[in-house]
């Protein structure tokens, strides 16, 4: 099984899928009120947009995608090599994931479930890759269940103003650092706060196109690093995005 860095600790691709789950209940949101009276946002609901939104909307991303093994889901295979058209360009449409310090590697320092709304465009063209996570709400999390594999919220969710930013090639044609034809190689950055927590990531990763035809992008890194209220962190980002 491949072995992905998270932090200083070497994970298999199991656990990473296992750190990439999210919130409790469907978002797991803990206290706060929920508004019925009009579409939430994130900004003006983060308690019912993630519970409406955010937590169902990224859960069925990763069965779809990646597959969830607390749910059985498997995911959907990588595309086809002949599947990745060479001109021509797409959009996709998804959900994000920020988990920091999921694993506890940094006993007694923030634990944090950030979820967002991610968009991706690609070029088959020029062979390029852009894209962006914003509309953030999070809250600090617990350990996770094992039955489950949630991470319980401890807090209501708030809404974590800021947006990360993607971009990158496809494939393995004009220099990308890309191994397969089905596969993508980002660079990201980006910073959010809520006015308790201010978090900044920059890095570097990969990701694959899914299904035959394509059904969307799986962008993911395990070993990702946040800077949160000055501190470095391990944690894990997920980009999922559809047509």
């Amino acid at each position: 099984m491949r072995d992905t860095t998270i932090g200083h600790q070497k994970i298999s691709a199991l656990l990473l899928m296992a750190l990439l789950a999210g919130c409790g209940g469907g978002g797991g949101a803990v206290g706060g009120t929920a508004s019925n009276t009009a579409a939430p946002t994130a900004a003006s609901d983060p308690v019912s947009y993630t519970n409406a939104v955010l937590g169902p909307g990224y859960q069925t991303d990763l069965d779809t995608l990646v597959g969830d093994p607390f749910d059985g889901t498997t995911g959907t295979p990588n595309s086809a090599f002949k599947a990745i058209p060479t001109s021509g360009t797409a959009t996709y449409a998804g959900f994000a994931l920020i988990g920091i310090n999921r694993a506890n590697t940094l006993p007694g320092a923030p634990r944090l479930t950030i979820e967002g709304t991610s968009t991706l465009a690609a070029d088959f063209g020029a062979g390029s890759i852009t894209g962006s996570a914003t509309n953030f709400v999070g809250e600090p999390t617990g350990d996770q269940n094992t039955t489950t594999g949630k991470f319980p919220a401890l807090a209501a969710p708030t809404y974590f103003p800021g947006t990360i930013s993607m971009t990158g090639c496809i494939g393995t044609q004009n220099g990308c650092s890309a191994t397969r034809p089905n596969q993508v190689a980002v660079t990201y950055t980006g910073q959010l706060s809520n006015g308790t927590y201010a978090v900044s990531t920059s890095g570097s990763t990969t990701g694959d196109f899914k299904g035959t035809p394509i059904k969307g992008i799986a962008i993911t890194d395990g070993g990702a690093t946040y800077i949160v209220n000055g501190t470095a962190e391990p944690g894990v980002l997920a980009v999922l995005a559809k047509p």
